[in-house]
C-alpha cells in the first residue's frame, strides 16, 4: 500500500509578480466599459488581483509563476507537490540532518516526479530511505521541497496573457465583471461566481486548502 502525504505547511519564498493574468482592457471590453476612461482602473486592478488570489485557492494551481518551500513531517512513498502547474528545472528536495542540524540537498537520482491530473507526485525510489534518524520516520519538517509553478508572464500592454490558459481567464474576468456591474454588494466570499467556479473544476488539485 502506498502511503501518500502532503504539505504541513507551504510558503511564499519572493512577492508575487507585478502582472495580471488578465488585462483591465479584457476586463472592459467584457463588461461593455469605456475603454477610453481610467477612472476605474485602479479598481479593476485591485479586484483582478483579489479574483487571482481566490483562484489559486479555489484550484490549488499557481496562476502567476512564484516560487514555494513546502515542509513534510518525513519522506513517506509518495509526497504531493500540491502547486500546479509545476516548472521543470526548479525542483529541490532536502532533508534535516540531526548531526549537522542542517538541511542537506537529495541527488535527484533517488526520487521521480510523477504528473498525475491536477497534480504533481514525488516518488521514492525506495520504500524507505532518506529517514531521519535510524528508526524513525517522522519528525516536524524534516523535509524541504523547494520549487516554482504557475504561468509566465506573456502579452505585451493591453494583449491578452499568452501563457496563462484562456479558461482561467475567462473565470477570472467573468468574475471581476459580475463585481463591478453587481447592484448590489456581493460580498468577499461571493467573489468567484457559480460560471467561474465551473469553468475552473477541471483545475482543482486534490489539496487545494493549503
Amino acid at each position: 500500500m502506498l502511503i501518500y502525504r502532503t504539505p504541513s505547511r507551504i510558503e511564499k519564498v519572493d512577492p508575487l509578480p507585478s502582472w495580471l493574468p488578465v488585462s483591465i482592457e479584457q476586463v472592459k471590453l467584457a463588461a461593455r466599459m469605456d475603454t477610453i476612461s481610467t477612472m476605474l482602473d485602479d479598481e479593476i486592478v485591485e479586484l483582478i488581483e483579489v479574483v487571482t488570489d481566490r483562484v489559486e485557492s479555489f484550484t490549488g494551481i499557481a496562476v502567476r509563476k512564484t516560487a514555494y518551500r513546502a515542509f513534510y513531517d518525513g519522506f513517506p512513498v509518495v509526497m504531493r507537490i500540491v502547486r500546479m502547474p509545476l516548472i521543470n528545472g526548479t525542483l529541490e528536495v532536502s532533508r534535516y540532518d540531526e548531526d549537522t542540524d542542517s538541511y542537506q540537498i537529495i541527488d535527484p537520482d533517488k526520487y521521480q516526479v510523477r504528473k498525475q491530473k491536477n497534480s504533481f507526485e514525488l516518488m521514492c525510489r525506495k520504500s524507505r530511505w532518506l529517514m531521519p534518524g535510524v528508526n524513525n520516520d517522522f519528525l516536524v519538517d524534516s523535509v524541504k521541497v523547494e520549487f516554482s509553478a504557475g504561468y509566465e508572464e506573456g502579452g505585451e500592454g493591453e494583449e491578452p496573457n499568452e501563457n496563462v490558459p484562456p479558461l482561467i481567464q475567462r473565470a477570472i474576468i467573468a468574475s471581476v465583471v459580475r463585481y463591478l456591474t453587481s447592484p448590489e454588494p456581493c460580498g468577499d466570499g461571493k467573489l468567484l461566481t457559480l460560471e467561474s467556479k465551473r469553468i475552473l473544476t477541471r483545475y482543482r488539485s486534490g489539496a487545494r486548502w493549503l
